[in-house]
């Protein structure tokens, strides 16, 4: 049985509901990347709804409903990247293959690309609403989303560092110590201080220096 689908009790056949306008068709595939090219994020059933129009490196989301259950809508493309955009500006937000989008209602369209690299959030509770990697700076601005807010407390981010060591963050952002989580052994301790760093932010704009 495919994803949304319902088993028929006589046959090996599967039942789905589809509504459609009048005069209007849709296209019905197994479950898996859309067009052989992306798909959405683990949660994302009722959340986002991926356009026409996609690509290997492309495609429009609209992100139709928040939820304290998912950090962030999210779309999971075939082909490997290392820099995104989202509607015309650069999108340093994603994980492999996965790009994180705000967590809020609206249109956007998604461009990847196998050209620049530099750091780029992993994961946040936060609704972020600009994350861009310019002149090896992360420039930031994020805000409590309507569905969790936290109040005055701070939001912790995860960060991937691709080579990079912070020199400095604005806004009183504060590195969290590896020494403080609940890693095996100094082999996956050494492993986080090399690839990643988790900080706090508060929300409003936020400047995070690099050096390489």
């Amino acid at each position: 049985m495919v994803r949304g689908g319902q088993s028929a009790l006589s046959n090996d056949s599967t039942y789905v509901r589809v509504y459609l306008q009048p005069k209007s068709s849709a296209t019905i595939q197994d479950y898996g990347f859309i067009d052989g090219n992306v798909k959405g994020g683990i949660g994302n059933q009722y959340i986002i709804a991926i356009r026409e129009g996609i690509s290997a490196q492309s495609c429009t989301v609209d992100v139709l409903n928040v939820t304290p259950y998912v950090f962030a809508p999210s779309v999971v493309f075939k082909e490997d990247f290392t820099s995104v955009k989202v509607n015309g500006r650069d999108w340093s937000y994603f994980e492999g293959n996965t790009v994180y989008l705000p967590n809020k209602k609206g249109t956007y369209n998604i461009k990847m690309s196998k050209k620049g690299k530099g750091p780029h959030f992993l994961r946040t509770q936060a609704l972020v609403n600009i994350i861009s990697w310019q002149d090896n700076k992360l420039i930031i601005d994020i805000e409590d989303p309507s569905c969790f807010p936290y109040g005055d407390m701070p939001y912790t981010v995860g960060i991937a560092k691709e080579g990079y060591s912070i020199e400095g963050i604005s806004n009183s952002g504060e590195i969290i110590q590896p020494e403080t989580f609940r890693l095996k052994n100094k082999v996956e301790l050494q492993r986080m201080e090399k690839k990643y760093v988790v900080i706090k932010l508060k929300t409003g704009p936020t400047e995070i220096t690099f050096k390489q």
